[in-house]
């Protein structure tokens, strides 16, 4: 909806106000009277997107509307982003800033001219409104503060996710709806086989009527979910189909528009953009449709203007091109599995990004630099880093305040300020990249993070973070190659919100492990891999109230399953995998200790059928 659109730009353009208060001090008081304005015509649209059935004209200028949206907060975002990039602390930087000056003033000037122009329009806009009968609305709030309006939304957030299922609610609900009733399922856009191993217990593939029919650009996500799927494998369009499809949905629309002279210009900027496609039949239907509605070939060119979301997974060449350094207006890019060689410095040029994925596919490049562009992305929200890398300098981190998701960060990679916190990180996972630094900066890391969700680390850390310094709020743990010395569970077991706790290869190399009573009130889901020091576990009475599900694998110095684990009355699933054969045949039925299973509704024995 417009409503929601230029809601939205409003609150941003109050929070450039305060985030970018020194590269907007040139037009500051124009900027705040463009929120104001954007603040009225927010009330006008409600009304007005309800009514757009009635008139060609109403739907008209609510488009219109969301056209001054984007025209308002692209010339706000270009400004701070030019002022932005000639500031900085250096001798060099200080002398040219002399130079820029005038530069600035003139640019200020031009700037404070196009919101003036802006303004006029939204003016004219809201009369257009009025004179219709639109009615207008009361916006609540003076959206004098951005984090004001950042708490009114965090509260009205969880205000609503207080009523939600939890997952395994939702995953035995839709279990069982499958298997009662025919249906049918689309999941679209599986991306990777990761995604679904996470979705994949909702789905029932076998003894159900119900049929699933996923899409996905990977056709090894399709091998994975059932040997037996039917595949139905569909070609991306190549470049002359793609053109074709394009031309036909735009060009033909716009004759009016697109003259001799002009066609074989649009015809270039055309196929320069079906590159970003990738041949895929909706994407260039998408880009079709945004394009029709420019009138001239200098909107074409404007393609930055356009792209809000770019998303190259699976890319195929090696090198990006220089554009994607033009497209300052971006606030997705994913590169996920994609096969470049090097992650280009202008990159750092997009500063309005808030999701930027630089997962690429693992190759035998394992020297691949990640430069430190990241200082000014102060509105990153998700950054995904690449699983192996290298770094010519410590990545700066300590400005990306808003945070909540980061991928794949090594202690020795990244500059942290002392007294840094990432109040809004939920997901966080730590991985080992070389080994010269250490725990202490881990620890650091984790209780710099007060709300954190998530938690993965891949360290050899060999002593385990205190409880206190762990985020209250913390509900999922995976611990890998960690190495630790001393029993965990002790400092674990302590987290009051832990649901999902995973202690992977070498996490723990020690012989003993205790659950004492109490311990673990909320865990749900419990897995031991590749623990192969381990002998003993012991589980008290009273331990792990809430646990569902246990895996136990390559654990080959395990002697036997816990005797506590016939007072844990809500386990739902054992698996048993890759362990001996003589671990196995104990938990068998007359087995000297299926006493402590039997009230288990499933067991799976999986690769446990010799001696290891």
């Amino acid at each position: 909806m417009a409503e929601s659109l230029v809601s939205g730009v409003a609150v941003r353009l109050g929070n450039s106000l305060i985030q970018e208060a020194n590269f907007l001090c040139g037009v500051r008081t124009q900027v705040e009277l463009l929120q104001t304005e954007l603040k009225q015509l927010q009330g006008l649209l409600k009304d007005a997107d309800a009514r757009q059935d009635e008139s060609e004209a109403v739907r008209q200028w609510v488009a219109d509307a969301r056209e001054l949206a984007y025209d308002a907060e692209d010339v706000i975002a270009t400004y701070a982003l030019k002022v932005g990039s000639r500031k900085g602390g250096s001798i060099q930087k200080v002398v040219k800033r002399c130079a820029y000056i005038l530069s600035e003033g003139i640019t200020a000037y031009n700037v404070g001219a196009e919101i003036e122009n802006i303004k006029m329009k939204i003016t004219n806009l809201k009369m257009n409104f009025r004179d219709y009968g639109i009615k207008e609305s009361i916006i609540q709030g003076d959206g004098s503060s951005s984090s004001n309006e950042r708490e009114r939304e965090h509260r009205q957030t969880f205000s609503h996710l207080e009523h939600d299922l939890e997952d395994e609610d939702i995953i035995k609900k839709l279990r069982e709806i499958l298997c009662e009733k025919k249906c049918l399922v689309i999941l679209d856009d599986i991306c990777d086989i990761e995604t679904w191993n996470i979705l994949r217990e909702a789905f029932p593939m076998k003894n159900t009527s119900s049929k699933i029919l996923l899409t996905s650009c990977n056709k090894e996500v399709s091998l994975h979910v059932d040997t037996e799927v039917f595949l139905c494998e569909l070609q991306c369009l190549n470049m002359a189909r793609s053109w074709e499809l394009l031309e036909k949905i735009v060009i033909s629309r716009r004759k009016d528009c697109v003259t001799n002279v002009n066609k074989p210009n649009i015809e270039k900027l055309g196929k320069e953009m079906i590159e970003y496609c990738g041949g895929l039949p909706l994407a260039i239907t998408v880009l079709g449709g945004l394009l029709a509605a420019k009138q001239t070939q200098d909107e074409w060119e404007d393609k930055s203007k356009l792209l809000r979301v770019l998303n190259l997974n699976s890319y195929q060449r090696e090198n990006l091109t220089k554009d994607i350094g033009r497209f300052i207006h971006l606030r997705f890019l994913s590169l996920k599995n994609s096969n470049i060689n090097k992650v280009p410095s202008f990159l750092g040029n997009l500063r309005c990004l808030h999701t930027l994925d630089l997962r690429i596919r693992d190759s035998p490049v394992w020297h691949l630099i990640v430069p430190n562009i990241f200082k000014e992305m102060k509105q990153l929200r998700h950054l995904y880093l690449p699983r192996v890398y290298k770094v010519s300098e410590k990545l700066a981190l300590g400005n990306l305040c808003n945070l909540q998701t980061l991928l794949n960060v090594g202690p020795e990679t990244i500059k942290m300020p002392t007294s840094f916190r990432f109040n809004y990180l939920r997901t966080l996972d730590i991985k080992i990249q070389v080994y010269d630094e250490g725990p202490h900066l881990i620890q650091m890391l984790v209780s710099g993070c007060p709300h954190l969700y998530q938690l993965v680390v891949f360290y050899p850390i060999k002593k385990l973070t205190e409880t206190h310094q762990f985020s209250p709020n913390l509900a999922e743990l995976e611990l890998t190659f960690t190495k630790l010395e001393e029993d965990p569970m002790p400092t674990l077991e302590k987290l009051s919100n832990l649901k999902i706790l995973h202690l992977c290869y070498e996490s723990f190399v020690g012989k003993d492990m205790v659950c004492s009573e109490g311990g673990f009130p909320l865990l749900q889901y419990l897995l031991l891999d590749y623990l192969d020091k381990l002998e003993e576990w012991r589980v008290e009475e009273g331990a792990m109230p809430s646990l569902c599900h246990l895996i136990i694998s390559y654990c080959g110095k395990l002697k036997t399953i816990p005797d506590g684990l016939r007072f844990v009355t809500t386990l739902q699933e054992l698996e048993i995998n890759f362990m001996p054969k003589s671990f196995k045949d104990r938990l068998d039925k007359g087995g000297p200790d299926f006493y402590k299973v039997q009230h288990v509704p499933s067991l799976v024995f999986q690769h446990s059928d010799k001696e290891r």
